[in-house]
This record gives structure tokens, sequence and C-alpha cells, in this order.
């Protein structure tokens, strides 16, 4: 089992599962955990691939959607900022 994607939006989280889950890529949720007591981020939820054979495909997938960590940042808005195109 290889992690994929961590987020402390939960439902960032749940989407990309429910994408990798919706392609047949078996994976699970799992809260950020606790090294030697002290834990790092405990708002943290992270999304597990169950088969390390399908990593690369899932991590292909959120590039392909643009999720997890290959979401694109939003253009900016031309007319907010004023410049011409």
């Amino acid at each position: 089992m290889e992690m994929l994607f961590y987020a402390t939006d939960r439902a960032e989280v749940e989407t990309v599962r429910e994408a990798l889950v919706g392609v047949g890529i078996v994976c699970e949720l799992r809260q950020a955990e606790s090294v030697e007591g002290i834990v790092i981020n405990g708002s943290d939820t992270e999304l597990w691939v169950q088969n390390d054979a399908d990593w690369h495909r899932a991590l292909m997938v959120c590039v392909e959607l643009g999720l997890g960590f290959s979401k694109r940042p939003q253009a900016p808005d031309l007319v907010e900022t004023g410049r011409e195109p």
C-alpha cells in the first residue's frame, strides 16, 4: 500500500478517492498518524492506494484530471487584473 496524496481538506481527498475508485483503483482514506507519539498534523487526511502496482496509474489519473498534488492553479481573470489579452 502506498500513500498518494494528503490534505487538510477531507472533501478534497474524498474527491480524489472517488475519481480513482471510478476507474477501478482500490484506495482508502486515513487520518495522519503520529510518529513516536507526536502528531505531525492531525488534521491531514491521507489517500492510500491499496495495490502498489496501481500507484503510477493513480498518479496519472490525478494529472489528467488536475486533482490532488496535480491540481493546476487557476488562471488569473483578465478582467480583474485589468490587463488586455
